[in-house]
């Protein structure tokens, strides 16, 4: 009697993915990848056995908060790879939260899915098959859906009153420092002066406000004043690029005041420079900018002088 054929593994590949960089880094001591990859990885590896399927490729997709999956890279490459890869059985991914943060992108995944002859599996829910196990897929959808928006619209609350108690947004530019201090009691979160980059940053804003310096020219001043962008874990301090220079001589943020949507707050951070000083750079850039004249290079520049400098000095 002819044993009859063990039947082939199926093919599947994985899509893992983390709304932030902040979530990818999370226990990088632990796992390279980041805690919530790793659990993500082993939760499909396992879905993938109980399927009798290997893994051949896995899509990552780290730190993007894109609500829609047209505008995640990696996700369309998993798509390209399907396409130009017939045979694959499964796509399996975490949890449909993960994979999708509406309705309308589970539905049209699905269908690009089922034309390919590839069925999408969650290996945290087990929705069955058949008529009701589609409802429950999108009745799920639903839910994740309505959980996004809502967070987003308590997100928007939360940073407007932060905003309007003079909180900062987001991090501490340059200049500034996220610190920890003591209030009633507690530590607190809060932004302070960088006693290291301030008094540069002030430099900058002075030497710019006299109509001598072209943004070119003010960046190379700066770098060879030591102004740098902080170091982080990936990226050593470098000098602070011409178009950071220039975003930062519009930011009202360094007299001391939180712009939020539009609206203008007192903010609990030092400034760094005056309201005075702040005018002149903005009647530099505007009238620079009516006469549509490019930012040019002035010989008031003297490379070589050793630490900060006002603009006292610079001038001739």
């Amino acid at each position: 009697m002819t044993a009859e054929p063990l039947e082939a593994p199926k093919r599947a590949v994985s899509y893992l993915r983390v709304s932030t960089k902040r979530q990818l880094d999370t226990a990088a001591d632990i796992d390279p990848d980041g805690n919530s990859i790793a659990t993500q990885r082993e939760a499909c590896a396992g879905k993938a056995d109980k399927l009798d399927a290997n893994v051949e490729r896995e899509f990552v997709e780290p730190g993007t908060s894109a609500q829609t999956i047209e505008k995640r890279t990696v996700f369309k490459q998993l798509l390209a790879y399907l396409a130009e890869n017939p045979g694959v059985d499964y796509v399996i991914i975490y949890m449909r939260s993960r994979a999708f943060r509406n309705l309308g992108d589970a539905v049209l995944t699905k269908r690009k899915l089922e034309r390919l002859g590839i069925r999408l599996v969650s290996a945290k829910e087990d929705f069955g098959d058949g008529i009701m196990a589609d409802a429950m897929e999108a009745v799920t959808d639903i839910i994740n859906e309505v959980q996004v928006r809502m967070s987003g619209e308590d997100i928007r609350v939360k940073m407007q009153h932060k905003a309007e108690n003079g909180g900062t947004i987001g991090r501490a530019r340059i200049g500034y420092k996220n610190i920890r201090i003591e209030h009633d009691g507690r530590l607190v979160n809060t932004v302070g002066l960088d006693d290291e980059r301030a008094p540069l940053i002030r430099v900058a804003w002075e030497l710019y406000a006299t109509g001598e310096y072209s943004i070119d020219r003010l960046y190379a001043t700066m770098a060879d004043q030591g102004l740098t962008t902080r170091p982080s874990r990936r990226n050593p301090a470098q000098p602070l690029a011409a178009s950071q220079l220039a975003r930062m001589l519009h930011d009202p943020y360094y007299t001391g005041l939180v712009v939020y949507k539009g609206e203008t707050f007192p903010g609990r951070h030092p400034a760094i420079v005056d309201q005075d000083l702040f005018d002149k750079v903005q009647e530099v850039l505007e009238a620079r900018s009516a006469r549509g004249q490019r930012d040019r290079v002035h010989h008031h520049y003297l490379k070589g002088c050793q630490g900060p400098v006002g603009t006292a000095q610079w001038r001739s």
